[in-house]
């Protein structure tokens, strides 16, 4: 059955209007996508077709971006993410994020939140960004030295899917999510779906385990 898709437009508390795209899917379970800095959503469609075989998927395309209003910075952006899924807990109970490049590293720094989605798979994060990358795109006042990702512990149950060429041994920073590599196209996007699907049995068991009767020691 083909997915069938919609665009909508939300109004965010600065008054900036971002477009979503949205892709119907079976059953009370939503996954929202964030695309990477400087992509656009028409870039992400087949893998929100493909996702929408097992859930209704929310594309959000970045301010400044497509035919979304604004400018996009990195703090806009985390505001909007806040704002989004904040939006969406209003309507679906189990959230799982897909986050590409920039936006993975945005969710990595959330984790300190107490807002967390249910589950996330993050799409070669950002680990360091340099000024002249914010120079490039006028947004330097916001970061006037390179732009790290601290260590973080990953709490949300996630997996991180970097590039085949990446040296997991020294992601040393981040702990607590299944890393794995994968290439580009087709993979990518069976990659993503197959880490959603483990996921979601993830935090199935963990919310049967969270119901269990607790046993008292005498």
């Amino acid at each position: 059955m083909a997915s069938t898709s919609s665009t909508e437009h939300l109004r965010f508390p600065d008054d900036t209007i971002l477009v979503i795209r949205r892709f119907q899917g079976p059953g009370a379970r939503c996954v929202v996508v964030l695309p990477d800095f400087g992509h656009t959503v028409d870039e992400y469609e087949k893998l929100c077709v493909t996702l929408s075989r097992d859930a209704t998927v929310h594309l959000l395309e970045l301010r400044g971006h497509g035919l979304s209003e604004g400018s996009w910075s990195h703090v806009k952006q985390r505001s909007d993410v806040e704002h989004f899924l904040a939006f969406l807990r209003k309507s679906y109970s189990h959230i799982a994020v897909v986050a590409h490049g920039f936006s993975a590293s945005i969710m990595l720094e959330r984790e300190a939140t107490a807002d967390r989605p249910d589950a996330m798979v993050l799409v070669a994060p950002v680990f360091i960004a340099t000024a002249a990358f914010f120079k490039m795109h006028r947004r330097v006042h916001e970061h006037p030295g390179p732009f790290h990702l601290p260590p973080v512990r990953v709490r949300t149950p996630a997996v991180l899917l970097l590039p085949p060429q990446s040296d997991i041994s020294a992601l040393h920073h981040v702990s607590g999510a299944l890393m794995r590599k994968c290439g580009d196209g087709i993979e990518r996007i069976a990659a993503i779906r197959d880490s959603l699907r483990a996921l979601e049995r993830e935090t199935a068991i963990r919310a049967r385990q969270s119901r269990a009767p607790i046993s008292i020691l005498q």
